[in-house]
């Protein structure tokens, strides 16, 4: 099923359902639907971009993870529709791929399409892709594959993602090349970015109340400030991401790279938080 929609999905109608609507309990029997959501002539408002561009560090032009955040409310609209089979409140952001095929003009018109990709049984739980799309065209510009956890004990595990072996942990002793810090207020300000209002990126008490020590930074905000610091004067075709773990406000996050590779720590926490890989 293809839906057209002619303007960025509206946040309350879309939380309202993903609070107030029933899903079936997941089973092996589970399946990803042919679910997607259709957007035509979409433009870059450049006061969305700049607000993107100085929260994330970037010099200037359109960086390789913002059309994430235009894409942002067409998959929460894709996670409220009814056909679709995961409830969203508890899912884990596992892992992005991203690819730039061709540089992205923000004074050019685009098509933009979220839709379902495979699903797949793992020791952990559900997991399963949202493919995006962006084109100019008819020629498809940029792609993401996104990768979500819904956890679970099911009597059923299917093969790996080729995806989830794409990263590699440096060494914990490994000098950080930069840093940064992550300021409180920075889920609020990120919110208003990408429209994803998860409280435990906006509030301290809900991000307690899912088991966390405070609020935490959006993932996308993360490693797009850390790519940005990292390689400030690369051009990025190839971004893929894992995350590990919280990036935690109001605590500095150390940058690690080893040539096209990059972890991030958090504070005192020596193990990475996000895994990067990047071309």
């Amino acid at each position: 099923m293809q839906i057209e929609v002619s303007e960025s999905p509206g946040l309350f109608s879309c939380y309202q359902k993903l609070l107030f609507s029933k899903r079936p309990p997941i089973t092996c029997k589970t399946v990803m639907p042919e679910l997607c959501l259709s957007w035509q002539n979409v433009q870059v408002d450049k006061n969305h971009l700049q607000q993107f561009n100085e929260l994330c560090s970037v010099d200037n032009g359109v960086f390789i993870t913002y059309p994430y955040t235009i894409a942002g409310p067409l998959m929460l609209a894709l996670f409220a529709h009814r056909d679709f089979p995961v409830k969203a409140a508890g899912l884990l952001h596992l892992r992005n791929r991203i690819t730039q095929v061709k540089e992205i003009d923000p004074n050019q018109n685009f098509h933009l399409k979220v839709y379902c990709g495979s699903g797949r049984f793992r020791p952990q739980g559900f997991e399963f892709d949202i493919q995006t799309e962006l084109s100019v065209d008819s020629e498809v510009t940029w792609t993401c594959k996104s990768t979500f956890l819904k956890k679970g004990n099911f009597e059923k595990e299917d093969v790996v993602d080729p995806d989830e072996e794409l990263f590699t942990k440096l060494d914990s002793i490994a000098e950080p090349s930069s840093s940064f810090f992550v300021p409180a207020n920075i889920g609020k300000r990120y919110a208003k970015v990408c429209r994803d209002y998860n409280p435990i990126h906006i509030s301290n008490i809900a991000a307690m109340l899912f088991g966390y020590k405070r609020s935490i930074a959006h993932g996308m905000w993360a490693i797009a400030k850390a790519v940005n610091l990292a390689y400030p004067s690369k051009e990025i075709k190839k971004l893929d991401v894992a995350f590990k773990g919280p990036v935690f406000s109001k605590r500095t996050a150390a940058i690690v790279t080893s040539e096209n590779t990059l972890n991030l720590r958090c504070g005192n926490n020596p193990r990475p938080v996000i895994l990067a890989n990047l071309e």
